[in-house]
């Protein structure tokens, strides 16, 4: 059979796997008719790109509905949310019937197609056969970590940045195994877009820099106009890239947000690529090198510490969120061993040993094109083993690692072809084994989180009264972009935990409800809205409820809502709009939320 046909048909069932099992928490994001987005921060994109496709506010970068008074810079890069909004408004000229939510939930699964594509691209660049290939794109098809970037609904943009890391691996290779200019043009490009999805992928020219000074160190550098092409192709691309980026026009210097200092990175990468392309290797010019390098390095230094910081977690409550822990946090904490695997499937315990594999492979001078999925490779699953939300970064060298290794030393000892396959897919299905007694087929809340589940009808009676009259809604931080994307009140807080001014407006929204319910309307010059949720007051297994007692509920929660909920008697100057509760027996009700309208307290003067 003609082997074109064989890759085809390789993509074709890989893709059918990918999007059967990401379309599977479709009941997660479906209620009543509507459609809802899955995970906490997809709720903020898809505000931001309903308000830019279809919505009165269009497209915005400063955003003064959340962390009021001030406002802020939306936290991520101005080209995913617009060229999402994009599509769907293409989709609606397309058909002017369409349920623009339905439509958003489905790019993610559908766009798996495309991840699915260039990791059996880089499987072909590494000459790995079709056996392995097949197999590497089965197992990219079935791992957890796969499906929970491209889950329905998840309008989150991680999926999108697993499309770059993919996409640079594979140009990467192609320029490296085939050297032209063109190859090297799309390189460049590739790397200048990058930060477009998200500012920190700026960071895949760290391991492009990397992969070309080693190559150059050992005389094997690639032709000086080719370096020269790349260098300049990234230069010009991110120019065009941040020149429309809010915050670069608004003269910052950050690595938090699309700006000046990913402009200036661009040309410390791209003069780095022209200094290696002017002559070979030697004392002189690797002295020059070296100096050069430690100039450029100097303005970036003090952005240099804050990435560190974030690498590290030390940015974020890293003991609250998930998504900032490591796998080995993973483990030895909530989630324990076998949970973890679940998610990472048994690869995960041979990433160390990859990376040591790929050193020592550098260490021994392989071809070109190794040396550099080597590089790429160690850049890839360390930032996997840093925290959970880095694994796209990984997931291709989790995966591609050990069968890359494994045909090299069937290259070397002359294994037999079929043993080899035979040994891959025995190797994947014990590493996989974690995977299906895990969460392959695990159900979800509404959303994936059953915060937002139980509060929606509370958050669409928010949405009712702020149609009418809109105010500033009092929420917790949590449940902050799902107040946003139910209506048009403003927040005071949300789950963007990033620079001093959100981490100070969270402050300020805690000592909100460590106030007594007067002093909390003494604080306040307009009406404003209320949401009040009693936190670790009940859990939900398998559909149960389980209620805590009350003086362990009063522990948990802060001064306002105690006595809001376990008061005498109702404040004066709340107007209760409507409760959400469980019934616990046919007698009685347990109370968690309830929607005030609170008037300020000189309004009743």
């Amino acid at each position: 059979m003609n082997q074109s046909l064989i890759v085809f048909l390789i993509w074709a069932v890989a893709s059918l796997l990918a999007i059967a099992f990401a379309s599977l928490p479709l009941d997660s994001v479906s209620v009543d008719g509507d459609y809802v987005p899955f995970g906490n921060d997809s709720f903020y994109h898809a505000r931001r790109i309903l308000d830019a496709a279809i919505g009165e506010r269009g497209f915005y970068q400063f955003d003064n509905m959340m962390h009021v008074p001030e406002g802020s810079w939306v936290p991520w890069s101005w080209g995913y949310d617009f060229a999402m909004a994009a599509m769907l408004k293409v989709a609606l000229i397309l058909n002017a019937d369409l349920n623009p939510m339905k439509f958003l939930i489905y790019v993610p699964v559908y766009w798996s197609v495309v991840n699915i594509a260039l990791v059996i691209a880089v499987g072909r660049q590494l000459r790995l056969s079709l056996e392995l290939v097949l197999v590497a794109a089965l197992v990219f098809g079935l791992l957890p970590l796969t499906h929970m970037l491209h889950a329905v609904g998840r309008i989150d943009h991680h999926f999108m940045e697993l499309t770059f890391v993919l996409l640079v691996t594979w140009l990467m290779l192609r320029w490296i195994n085939t050297p032209t200019r063109g190859g090297a043009i799309a390189c460049g490009l590739a790397l200048g877009l990058a930060p477009l999805v998200h500012h920190a992928l700026f960071i895949l020219q760290l391991p492009v820099l990397v992969s070309v000074g080693l190559l150059w160190l050992r005389r094997e550098a690639l032709r000086g106009d080719q370096l020269r092409a790349a260098g300049v192709t990234l230069f010009v691309t991110t120019l065009a890239i941040v020149l429309p980026s809010g915050p670069f026009l608004d003269g910052q210097f950050t690595l938090g947000a699309l700006s000046a200092f990913h402009l200036y990175v661009a040309f410390c990468s791209a003069c780095l690529l022209w200094l290696m392309a002017g002559r070979a290797c030697d004392k002189r010019q690797l002295l020059l090198l070296g100096g050069l390098v430690v100039v450029l390095a100097l303005p970036v230094a003090a952005q240099a510490v804050l990435g560190a910081r974030f690498l590290g977690g030390q940015l974020f409550q890293g003991n609250t969120i998930r998504e900032v822990a490591s796998p080995l946090h993973m483990i030895l904490g909530d989630w324990g061993l076998a949970l973890t695997m679940g998610y990472y499937s048994g690869l995960l315990l041979l990433a160390p040993f990859v990376i040591a594999a790929f050193v020592w492979r550098v260490w021994a001078r392989p071809n070109a094109s190794d040396t550099v999925f080597a590089v790429f490779g160690v850049f890839g699953l360390a930032l996997l083993l840093l925290q959970y939300r880095l694994n796209y970064f990984g997931i291709l060298f989790m995966l591609l690692g050990p069968l890359m290794l494994l045909a090299r030393e069937q290259e070397r000892r002359k294994w037999s072809r079929a043993a080899v396959a035979l040994a891959s897919v025995v190797i994947m299905a014990v590493a996989l084994r974690p995977v299906l007694a895990g969460p392959l087929f695990d159900r979800y809340h509404l959303a994936g989180d059953h915060l937002y589940e139980v509060s929606r009808p509370l958050l669409l009676k928010l949405g009712e009264v702020c149609q009418v009259e809109p105010a500033t809604v009092i929420v917790s931080q949590q449940l902050g972009h799902y107040a946003r994307f139910h209506s048009d009140c403003q927040v005071i807080a949300n789950n963007f935990l990033l620079t001093p001014l959100h981490f100070k407006k969270v402050r300020e929204l805690v000592s909100l409800f460590d106030l007594s319910p007067q002093a909390l309307r003494a604080e306040l010059d307009k009406p404003t809205y209320l949401l009040a949720f009693l936190w670790n007051a009940f859990e939900i297994q398998d559909g149960f409820v389980q209620i805590e007692n009350v003086e362990t509920i009063q522990t948990r929660n802060p001064r306002l809502l105690v006595e809001l909920f376990y008061g005498d008697q109702a404040p004066a100057g709340y107007e209760l709009i409507d409760e959400q509760g469980f019934a616990t027996d046919l007698a009685t009700s347990f109370t968690f939320a309830r929607l005030y309208k609170v008037r300020p307290l000189a309004a009743q003067r």
